[in-house]
């Protein structure tokens, strides 16, 4: 070592002040906090996610970034339609579709938004707890009727499921938006004993590669023809 007189003063050199350390430490903590605060809202909505939803509109504000790129595009849009009658007159008066609506009103009113941050997860909730019933009764009855066609499998599934489900809590959640649609718009008053019928649709979008493609016809970019899913039967309202 006393050949290398110079190694004591480059070792007092390297070794860290306290302000560095502190520096170092203040700076790990806060780069900690904003990753964990980051993936937590990147994760699906949830009744967390919502309750602190003007934390996360705040940060968003400071701190705002778009996850998109790394996210798998969607493969298919769900659609919700509520159709009204009045029960002396068979024919339907007034049909919505709410999911596009909602949608729309999230964006505009961001970040304030809570409320249709709310039905959005409600409503996105009871579809896939039906579409997964419905899932179900289709693998049984395929199951039990293997040589029936596959409508009449489709049909009986769904007739089961009006039967022995639409009494459950995600199609009364449903049914209770409709009558808060129905009066926001101004005509549930005006109608006589009114009914409804809810209808979910699936609607299959283009591809990642076709949208990207320069190759890709006009028409081969719009969205698929809707598929029904369920269609209940008229239910007071």
């Amino acid at each position: 070592m006393k050949g290398f007189p110079f190694i004591g003063f480059y070792n007092s050199l390297m070794k860290p002040t306290r302000i560095q350390t502190l520096i170092t430490y203040t700076l790990v903590a806060f780069l900690g906090i904003y990753f964990m605060i980051t993936f937590s809202a990147t994760m699906p909505t949830t009744y967390l996610k919502i309750d602190q939803q003007d934390f996360y509109s705040k940060f968003d504000k400071v701190l705002y970034q778009r996850w998109n790129f790394f996210a798998p595009p969607p493969k298919s849009n769900y659609r919700l339609y509520f159709e009204y009658r009045s029960k002396q007159d068979s024919s339907v008066q007034v049909k919505l579709e709410v999911l596009e609506g909602l949608l729309k009103a999230k964006k505009e009113k961001a970040p304030f938004n809570s409320f249709e941050e709310i039905m959005d997860y409600q409503l996105y909730g009871c579809i896939n707890i039906i579409t997964t019933l419905i899932s179900d009764i289709t693998k049984r009855q395929r199951y039990l009727y293997p040589d029936s066609s596959d409508q009449y499998i489709i049909d009986q599934s769904i007739e089961t499921y009006n039967v022995e489900y639409s009494r459950g809590p995600e199609f009364k959640s449903l049914t209770k938006y409709a009558k808060l649609c129905a009066v926001n718009e101004g005509f549930y008053s005006n109608m006589i004993d009114p009914q409804l019928k809810i209808t979910i649709t699936v609607q299959d979008l283009p591809s990642f590669s076709e949208t990207h493609s320069s190759q890709a016809k006009k028409e081969e970019l719009q969205p698929k023809q809707e598929r029904f899913v369920f269609k209940s039967e008229f239910v007071d309202l």
